[in-house]
C-alpha cells in the first residue's frame, strides 16, 4: 500500500494586517487528482493539508466540473474569527479523488467529504477529518533535530542545515535551553519524514 509523502512550504509574508511584521508562514502541502463526471481525472493540484479540518475545502472553479453529491447547497463554514464577513457561502457534498507524490507514490480514488465554495477566493485545502476512515498520518523522523532534509531536490530555492546548537533563551532570572536548527533560505523547503498512511 502506497505511502503518500507530504511536503512542508514555506514563506514570509509582510501585510497590513500583521502591522508590516514580517511573518513566517508554513504549510504542508500534497498533490490531488480530483475526478470528472466521465470518471478521467483533472490535472494534478496542490493542496493545503490541514490536519484540523473536519472536511475539505473547494473554490468554486476546481469543484465545478467534477463528479460530485450534494446534501446541502446553502452552508457557510468560517475559520477563528466569528463574524459574518469571514463566512464562506458553500454547498457540503462529496468528491472523489487520489493522492500522489514526486516520487511516484499513488493512492487508490477514495470519497473526499468537502465544502464546495461559492467563490474562488476560498483556497484549496484537503480536510483530514474527511480521510479518517482511510488513511493516518505517520511521522518516521527520529528527532525533530534532524527533520529538515536538506538532501531533496527543492522547486523553490535550496535549502542547508547548519549545525544546531543550543540557544539560551532568557526571562527574568530564568535560562532555557532549547535546540533549533539554523536553516538557509526558508523557501520550498520538503520534510521527507511525514507521510499519509492507507489504513488497512
Amino acid at each position: 500500500m502506497a505511502r503518500i509523502r507530504l511536503r512542508l512550504r514555506t514563506g514570509q509574508v509582510i501585510v497590513p494586517e500583521f502591522d508590516n511584521v514580517p511573518v513566517t508562514i508554513i504549510r504542508l502541502v500534497i498533490k490531488v487528482r480530483l475526478q470528472l463526471p466521465d470518471s478521467s481525472f483533472m490535472k494534478t493540484r496542490e493542496a493545503i493539508f490541514d490536519t484540523g479540518a473536519p472536511l475539505s475545502m473547494l473554490p468554486k472553479a476546481v469543484w465545478s466540473p467534477l463528479k460530485r453529491k450534494v446534501d446541502t447547497d446553502n452552508a457557510f463554514v468560517g475559520g477563528i474569527a466569528r463574524r459574518k464577513v469571514c463566512r464562506v457561502h458553500c454547498a457540503i457534498g462529496t468528491v472523489h479523488g487520489f493522492f500522489l507524490d514526486d516520487e511516484g507514490n499513488q493512492s487508490q480514488t477514495h470519497p473526499l467529504p468537502a465544502f464546495l465554495a461559492h467563490t474562488d477566493r476560498a483556497p484549496l485545502i484537503i480536510g483530514m477529518g474527511g480521510l479518517l476512515p482511510h488513511f493516518r498520518v505517520s511521522s518516521t523522523m527520529p528527532t525533530m533535530r534532524h527533520g529538515w532534509r536538506s538532501d531533496s531536490p527543492c522547486p523553490h530555492g535550496s535549502v542547508r542545515l547548519r549545525k544546531a546548537g543550543f540557544v539560551r533563551l532568557k526571562k527574568g532570572t530564568n535560562v532555557l535551553k532549547a535546540m533549533v536548527p539554523t536553516i538557509e533560505k526558508e523557501k520550498g523547503m520538503d520534510l521527507r519524514g511525514i507521510v499519509l498512511m492507507p489504513v488497512r
